[in-house]
């Protein structure tokens, strides 16, 4: 969080804003469900170009010039509304009448294991006047490369199954993944609960030398964050999370835990926005970091 302040002889004012930065070499796991206060979330971008300019090629990607793209849906939203949504609050779509190619971009990440795995939950109608729906990946050397694509043979998928693409052949490298909608005025198209994950033992990758908590990321972060911790040693372990008073709010994790580093994925669902503590406590440490809810 970030305060400016002017001021004169006789009047001030302030005003604050929160700065977002974003590491690909730290990226472990993605879990986009689209609540957050802006759309499109932090390091996420919309593009927009056609086919004269080189469409699934995604070249000269632009601003869209119009309203009709991607943008954020609420339960509450008429017409469309809840029933675009797949889980909690919200999610992304796009109406039928969007025309050419609309682009909703990942943020950058980098892969470190060969087992990440793209799923996501898609509203997708396929009778004969079906929109075209694509995935594509750029790996910043091959450029946008496509691993999805649907048509109006594709069965329908209205939320009742989710989608899984594996990116292994995408190891060892930083991507952006890109959820391109194609115009052909058939019908609607709406994403939610897009993640990124590896299946891989994370915690048999090395045994830690000292126990450690590390700072949650995203941070500021909603409505979710990931919470990296290491334990030197068979422990009894209790992960939580406090509010500003130091009330509970949340018990994580609890129980015996073997050496080895542990990830937590904690989604603030009904918390109001502020500061929060997280405290990794085992036989012999304790110890807290503070994180910041938004909304």
């Amino acid at each position: 969080m970030i305060t400016l302040k002017g001021e004169s002889s006789v009047n001030f004012k302030t005003a604050s804003f929160e700065v977002y930065t974003n590491d690909p070499n730290n990226f472990l796991v993605m879990d986009q469900g689209f609540e957050t206060a802006v759309f499109p979330p932090p390091f996420w971008e919309i593009k927009y170009n056609t086919v004269a300019d080189g469409g699934l090629n995604g070249a000269n990607l632009i601003d869209p010039p119009t309203s009709d793209t991607w943008f954020g849906n609420h339960t509450t939203n008429p017409d469309f509304g809840a029933g675009y949504v797949h889980s909690y609050e919200n999610s992304a779509v796009i109406m039928y009448w969007a025309e050419n190619f609309h682009w909703l971009i990942s943020p950058e990440m980098e892969l470190d294991f060969d087992d990440y795995f793209l799923k996501f939950w898609l509203w997708f109608d396929s009778d004969p006047y079906a929109s075209k729906f694509h995935v594509l990946v750029d790996d910043g050397t091959k450029g946008w490369t496509s691993i999805l694509d649907y048509d109006g043979v594709t069965p329908d998928n209205r939320y009742d199954s989710i989608v899984e693409l594996s990116l292994s052949a995408y190891f060892n490298q930083t991507i952006r993944i890109a959820f391109v909608f194609e115009g052909t005025y058939g019908e609607n198209i709406a994403l939610d609960d897009i993640t990124i994950t590896s299946i891989t033992d994370i915690e048999n990758i090395s045994i830690p030398t000292a126990t450690t908590l590390a700072q949650n990321y995203p941070n500021p972060f909603n409505p979710s964050t990931m919470i990296n911790f290491s334990v030197e040693k068979r422990s009894s372990i209790n992960l939580s999370i406090f509010n500003q008073s130091g009330q509970l709010v949340n018990t994580l994790l609890e129980g015996e835990k073997e050496p080895g580093n542990y990830s937590v994925n904690f989604k603030a669902i009904g918390l109001s926005a502020g500061i929060y503590y997280y405290t990794l406590t085992t036989g012999d440490d304790t110890i807290s970091k503070k994180m910041i809810l938004i909304k």
